[in-house]
């Protein structure tokens, strides 16, 4: 019934520390925040929070950071991860992936056959696209060629590419093989 008094720190006027003592001095009882991954980190490395911080990126760092330190990050790399133990929860141990060439496409690539090789789940193939292709009929045929004994298909790409790249996914892969 009470909504919560709101006050904003430029992150610019002070380092993150800096920022979150002075909330805690002006009455504040969580931070959310900082979203760059430089002032994050500062605050993950502090010895000690005054009070408890919510950032909306993640720590590069695995050391512990203080008590007061949460995060929340939604990592594309922990979507792919999460989505080999999705399949792999669903009784799937043969892959097909394709992903889009790029930065973007080989970060997922690389998280989603991480975590699936330490399941245990093999990978029939993986194809990269080409996300300005208009046309991705021609990968995913070389895809197919590749799908005896695949059971899933894993799919990186956008919504709008998804919709592009779904209905050839459908013609040459099938409808019987399911896609994540």
């Amino acid at each position: 019934g009470q909504r919560p008094a709101l006050r904003f720190y430029d992150s610019s006027a002070g380092s993150p520390t800096s920022l979150v003592q002075k909330a805690a001095a002006d009455g504040a009882s969580l931070v959310i925040g900082p979203l760059q991954k430089q002032a994050v980190d500062q605050l993950a490395s502090a010895s000690a929070l005054p009070i408890a911080v919510l950032p909306l990126h993640q720590a590069s760092s695995t050391r512990t950071a203080p008590a007061n330190f949460f995060q929340l990050a939604l990592s594309p790399e922990d979507e792919a991860a999460s989505v080999a133990k999705a399949a792999w929860d669903e009784g799937h141990r043969t892959a097909l992936m394709l992903y889009p060439e790029g930065n973007w496409g080989n970060r997922l690539s690389r998280a989603f056959r991480q975590e699936w090789k330490a399941l245990g789940g093999k990978m029939a193939a993986t194809q990269s696209y080409d996300p300005a292709a208009g046309d991705f009929s021609g990968t995913v045929s070389n895809l197919s060629e590749s799908a005896s004994g695949a059971d899933f298909v894993f799919l990186v790409a956008t919504a709008k590419l998804a919709r592009q790249i779904w209905p050839q996914i459908r013609h040459k892969i099938g409808t019987d093989v399911p896609v994540f």
